[in-house]
């Protein structure tokens, strides 16, 4: 203890007598310390906490891309979504998904809201409740004609009608078109554009809605605006999966060949 009294007042002394020193010596520590704490926090985000969804390591986004044109990653489209989905056998299901910004009516103060349309088994293949009311029905992916049915965020919820649970059923406008409230989500939900990154960057979506699709617009190839996630089977391998597509890929250029060059995969 005596020889570390000794090294302290040691230090203290040419700490006092070399003031620039010091400083320097100090701040390096505390950028040091800085660095490392926001190295943990990335970490800690990233790889240390699960995506908050059911079985999240079986998740994946399925991506199109064509190196001989230099595109690392671009969104599919309906015609790649069904054709996708027709032929798999290691996905447990598929979720199809457009992002879009609209114009909010009839509330207190119009708005913007940011919207993620999707197919009916997006929420339920993340292993999402309603807080209030339903989720989507089956048949709310077919009939474009079908009555306007929307969810909301649990933000959006709070934001514009107070959290009220006498919500359901009310009605508000979205670029002009009267839509009804079915649902309302839970707070600890959350679907950003780090889960999926719409082509429309819709950073948190406050709505959701449906996403039907006509005959026409399930053989569109060339509208490449949609996401789609995908679960795997259980024990289904990212290899297995990619096999598929890969298959599926040779599938739609035999069927469109000047759609589809040889460069051309998911």
């Amino acid at each position: 203890m005596n020889s570390l009294f000794k090294d302290l007042r040691y230090g203290l002394h040419m700490m006092v007598k070399q003031p620039g020193f010091t400083a320097v010596a100090v701040l390096t520590l505390a950028l040091g310390i800085g660095a490392n704490s926001a190295i943990f926090s990335i970490v800690n985000s990233l790889l240390l906490n699960p995506l908050p969804y059911r079985d999240s390591g079986r998740l994946a986004i399925i991506w199109s891309h064509s190196p001989g044109a230099n595109v690392d990653k671009d969104w599919p489209s309906p015609g790649q979504f069904e054709a996708i989905k027709a032929n798999s056998t290691v996905f447990e299901d598929i979720a199809i998904v457009h992002g879009r910004s609209l114009n909010v009516g009839g509330l207190s103060n119009p708005t913007r809201a940011g919207a993620i349309a999707a197919s009916s088994n997006l929420l339920p293949l993340l292993g999402v409740k309603p807080l209030l009311g339903r989720l989507f029905l089956p048949e709310e992916d077919d009939t474009p004609d079908n009555p306007h049915t929307v969810i909301l965020s649990n933000t959006f919820w709070r934001r514009e009608f107070g959290g009220r649970e006498d919500v359901l059923q009310n009605t508000f406008l979205l670029n002009g078109e009267k839509y009804e409230i079915v649902g309302v989500l839970p707070a600890e939900f959350s679907l950003g554009y780090e889960v999926v990154p719409t082509v429309s960057s819709i950073q948190e979506p406050d709505v959701f809605l449906p996403l039907p699709l006509s005959a026409k617009q399930k053989q569109e190839q060339g509208d490449e605006n949609y996401n789609l996630l995908a679960r795997l089977k259980p024990g289904a391998s990212i290899a297995q999966a990619q096999s598929e597509l890969d298959i599926a890929t040779k599938r739609l250029a035999e069927q469109f060949p000047d759609s589809y060059p040889a460069s051309r995969r998911f």
